[in-house]
């Protein structure tokens, strides 16, 4: 009896069937997979790069302009489409990284700037057992403390800068493999590191007169150096006090009988108080007494490491940054191709007529009668031009040049880039800027010894953003409030004044002087006197030579935001 026989012709397509959905879900993790991996070793270069440009920005100070390149490298390098540069500023802004906001340590700061579906966020400080020194791996990260040993490896945490991308996973089968897309993070951090002789931040003062004897001359007044939160106090002399040569009793670092220079210490590194290859006969005054490890309250004569470099620093770091064409090309140091602000300067200060794009203004040529605005390019042609009874006022970023002395007298302000001549301070003390990406010029074109003078206890300066150009000397003898930040941007970025005149930059009454930036008269004696208090301690200066008379006490301490360095400045990646 022969039994039906079944139809299984159907069943080898069933089995295909199935095996193509199993092969297309094979085929699409794969896939995804590689997109994934791809995505992420972009999103991770990226990371790494703008970490790595960012930190090369920090010193400790205001993190405005690391912040903002760390965004411009993360979106360039992930290849979307970027935001402007207005929205990353207002991006670091509300993240709390302002261009006069110094960092403090242990609060991070974090900054997020959202682009093409694509979400950065820019953080400093870094503090230790931040979850970004944590390791991105595949599933979460794993713990890897701050390397804080003698080596310093992972620095300190003003010193670090993380950046995160953000980033969609799309996936191209997410129909078929899961409901939806999704996303990853990835993260990076980098540090700012100091490489180098000498101290790892910024001098306070140098003093670049070759030979001279008391080329930092306390006198009976005093000269205190404060520490940074990156090294200790500093103080350098070029000189190797041989015209004429220095004696026991009269240093190249010169303090009188009841004069003091102390330079403090950052822990256990003293502060350091040096000048060019002569021996300690020469360097200071042998009988006074002297402390290698103190506080500027010390009762010493001396606090600090006396010592002999064996180079000089020259003007050179200084002209490197502002003035390059002051450089004579080498092979290893070709000739000066980027702007060179202070050579424009020049230029601009010796002109007889108004330049290109410059209006005239000839008269009047002071404020007695009302107050006067400058809002567009002006060629002032008075000599002098006083601010007397009323304010100045220079607006919208503009340049303004004086052909003659700039006086500022009873009752007058010099107003620059602020709102109102009264415009308040910001916490810092510093005046807060009209228009915060606009830079100010003044420039000065007379020579006299007082060039720019301030000359009233009823005279006050207000300049925001502002960068000084004096051919000649400066003179400053008030009590009143002096507020000057210099551009924090562009080729003057940290100047505030700048001087080629052998005339001193003269400053008496112990005014009230909030400043941070760089004062270079590298040519000029600095002198300080009467029996005032002058607190310099956001201001890095290049001088002659430094002497202070009477009894004043003169603060130093370089703002590491906006002070030249005397060394390399490195990065390294450590997360």
């Amino acid at each position: 009896m022969n039994r039906p026989r079944r139809d299984e012709h159907g069943g080898v397509i069933v089995l295909m069937a199935l095996g193509m959905v199993a092969l297309t879900l094979m085929v699409a993790i794969v896939v995804d997979l590689g997109s994934t991996r791809a995505l992420r070793s972009q999103s991770r270069a990226a990371a790494d790069a703008a970490a790595t440009a960012g930190a090369l920005d920090l010193a400790g100070g205001p993190a405005h302009d690391a912040c903002m390149k760390a965004f411009a490298y993360a979106f360039t390098n992930l290849g979307v489409a970027g935001p402007s540069a207005t929205t990353i500023g207002n991006g670091c802004d509300a993240g709390g990284m302002t261009a006069t906001s110094p960092c403090t340590s242990g609060s991070a700061r974090v900054a997020t700037v959202v682009a093409s579906g694509a979400r950065v966020e820019v953080t400093n400080p870094v503090p230790n057992g931040h979850l970004l020194l944590r390791a991105t791996v595949v599933g979460g990260g794993f713990a890897q403390p701050a390397d804080l040993s003698a080596a310093g490896v992972d620095g300190t945490d003003c010193q670090r800068i993380g950046v995160e991308v953000t980033q969609p996973q799309s996936r191209i089968f997410g129909g078929v493999t899961s409901s939806g897309n999704q996303s990853f993070s990835v993260h990076s951090v980098a540090r700012f590191q100091p490489t180098g002789q000498g101290s790892p931040g910024p001098p306070a003062v140098v003093a670049l007169h070759p030979t001279a004897c008391k080329a930092i001359d306390t006198g009976n007044g005093k000269i205190l150096v404060e520490n940074t939160p990156d090294g200790p106090g500093t103080v350098y002399s070029d000189s190797d006090g041989t015209s004429p040569a220095c004696s026991s009793g009269t240093g190249i670092l010169h303090t009188g009988s009841s004069g003091a220079l102390r330079a403090a210490a950052l822990a256990a590194s003293p502060g350091e108080l040096t000048w060019y290859s002569a021996p300690s006969t020469r360097g200071y005054v042998n009988g006074a007494s002297r402390q290698e490890i103190g506080t500027t309250s010390s009762g010493s004569s001396y606090v600090g490491k006396l010592s002999s470099r064996p180079t000089r620093v020259t003007r050179k770091p200084a002209d490197a940054v502002y003035h390059c064409t002051n450089i004579p090309p080498t092979p290893s140091v070709p000739t000066c191709t980027k702007p060179d602000p202070v050579e424009d300067a020049k230029t601009l200060a010796q002109a007889a007529t108004a330049p290109a794009g410059y209006v005239t203004h000839s008269a009047p040529c002071n404020t007695s009668g009302a107050p006067i605005t400058f809002t567009t390019n002006t060629f002032v042609n008075c000599a002098p031009f006083e601010v007397k009874g009323n304010p100045l006022l220079v607006t919208n970023g503009v340049t303004v040049i004086f052909t003659g002395r700039l006086d500022v007298s009873a009752g007058g302000t010099l107003a620059v880039n602020v709102v109102s001549a009264a415009a308040a301070a910001g916490a810092d003390g510093l005046p807060v800027p009209a228009l915060p990406l606009l830079q100010s010029r003044l420039i000065v074109g007379s020579t006299a010894s007082d060039a720019l003078s301030i000359s009233s206890n009823s005279s006050a300066i207000n300049m925001a953003q502002t960068f000084l150009y004096n051919r000649g000397g400066f003179s400053l003898q008030s009590t009143n409030s002096i507020r000057w930040s210099p551009p924090s941007s562009g080729p003057t970025k940290s100047l505030l004044y700048w001087s080629e005149s052998n005339a001193p930059l003269a400053i008496q009454g112990g005014p009230n002087f909030q400043a941070a930036g760089v004062m270079f008269a590298g040519n000029a004696p600095m002198t300080s006197g009467g029996g005032g208090n002058l607190d310099m301690s956001r201001v890095q200066l290049w001088i002659d030579k430094l002497t202070i008379s009477g009894s004043a006490t003169v603060r130093l301490r370089p703002d590491l935001g906006t002070g030249i360095s005397l060394t390399v400045a490195g990065t390294a990646l450590i997360r």
